[in-house]
């Protein structure tokens, strides 16, 4: 080996190795004499005090160093600030404890530790200062790579949001749900002057569905008169021609073929107990969850004489009130007014007659037996008989 190899040798493992090295080590893994070695050193040193050069020779006693000189800290310290913070991987992660743990150390203990070669693709690039001399390769940065991440970014954003959106309106269901299931239902009955209406509505807030007799339709008015009426009219007829002609566009439906009647389970004894067993306890839960509240009862017995009034007033009172006691005993009853009294007849009747109630239940405890029975019915294959 002549001097120009052994130089090369030399700053080829300085560089490698990273950290101060004695000559008799160098010399024993290049196979030269330490006296060899270390004028070879002491000719490297003098080649780096150029001032084109931005490397040193460092003699520490009897070890040397590769390093940068004083006068390119500034550079150096600039360039090192550039460097982002990339993510770390298992290798990584790996790479580093041993260099934590068995620190200072070179590139040749971690692949002896790790077994395997620890190059750029399992050490980010600015992870390097921790072994010095190690190589630091650039990162790839590229247009489509920017481009890719971006639009990666952008659609787990949407992603997100819809996931969101999506948990969001589940939750909105079921709140839904159990309001409707916890929400009592409420009706308000009221008889009164020859007129009976219905009210219906849940949380006590309640709307008319229903009136006997209805009331008598308003007069209808005049049709407008002028321009308006005119351009009316003409709307209404080309309605009606427009209806009649899709009424005559329309095809006549395809008589459809017959189909095979199926044949369904007979209706024995076997079916019909376990029906009625479970209809016995929907209707159970119906009765139980009612509540009737704010009874207001005023009525008046009347008769063709004040004595059969009188007669009429004594057999009302025989059975309504154990009548009234039995239904106590199965409903929920709550009275605000209760009041039978005898009308013994005048020009005027002296009672108003007046009834009024509101009924009120909750579906949950109704919707939970019936789920029970359905699926007693189908265990048992009651239900084959309607499929």
């Amino acid at each position: 080996m002549n001097q120009t190899e052994l130089s090369a040798a030399l700053e080829a493992m300085l560089f490698a190795y990273g950290e101060p090295i004695g000559a008799d080590k160098l010399a024993q893994a290049l196979g030269q004499p330490q006296a060899a070695v270390e004028a070879g050193l002491e000719k490297l040193q003098a080649s780096y005090l150029r001032p084109s050069c931005g490397l040193c020779l460092l003699q520490l006693e009897d070890r040397w160093q590769l390093a940068s000189k004083n006068q390119q800290a500034v550079w150096v310290r600039r360039v090192l600030d550039t460097r982002k913070a990339v993510p770390l991987g298992p290798a990584a992660m790996e790479t580093l404890t041993v260099i934590a743990y068995n620190q200072p150390v070179s590139r040749a203990f971690i692949e002896q530790v790790r077994g395997q070669f620890s190059d750029h693709r399992c050490i980010p690039a600015h992870l390097w200062a921790f072994q010095p001399g190690g190589a630091a390769p650039r990162a790839p940065t590229g247009r489509g790579g920017k481009t890719m991440s971006a639009f990666l970014a952008v659609l787990g954003t949407v992603l997100l949001f819809l996931g969101k959106l999506l948990l969001i309106l589940v939750l909105l269901v079921l709140a839904v749900g159990v309001f409707l299931l916890l929400c009592p239902f409420c009706a308000d009955v009221c008889w009164e002057g020859e007129t009976l209406t219905v009210r219906a509505g849940a949380m006590g807030l309640t709307f008319p569905v229903f009136q006997y007799p209805k009331p008598e339709p308003a007069a209808p008015q005049t049709p407008p008169t002028g321009w308006r009426g005119k351009l009316k009219a003409r709307f209404a007829a080309w309605r009606a021609k427009r209806k009649e002609r899709a009424a005559k566009k329309t095809a006549p439906a395809k008589p459809k073929e017959p189909t095979p009647p199926k044949q369904k389970a007979k209706l024995t004894l076997q079916v019909v107990c376990p029906l009625a067993r479970g209809c016995g306890r929907i209707m159970g839960a119906v009765l139980g969850a009612l509540r009737f509240t704010k009874i207001d009862v005023c009525l008046g017995v009347r008769g063709e004489d004040p004595a059969e009034a009188a007669r009429s007033y004594g057999r009302l009172n025989a059975w309504l009130y154990p009548v009234l006691g039995v239904l106590d005993r199965t409903f929920y009853l709550q009275f605000d007014r209760f009041r039978i009294l005898p009308d013994f007849g005048g020009p005027e009747p002296s009672v108003q007659d007046h009834v009024s109630f509101r009924v009120s239940a909750q579906a949950l405890f109704i919707v939970i037996t019936t789920v029970q029975v359905l699926m007693e019915m189908w265990r048992e294959k009651v239900l084959d008989v309607f499929l």
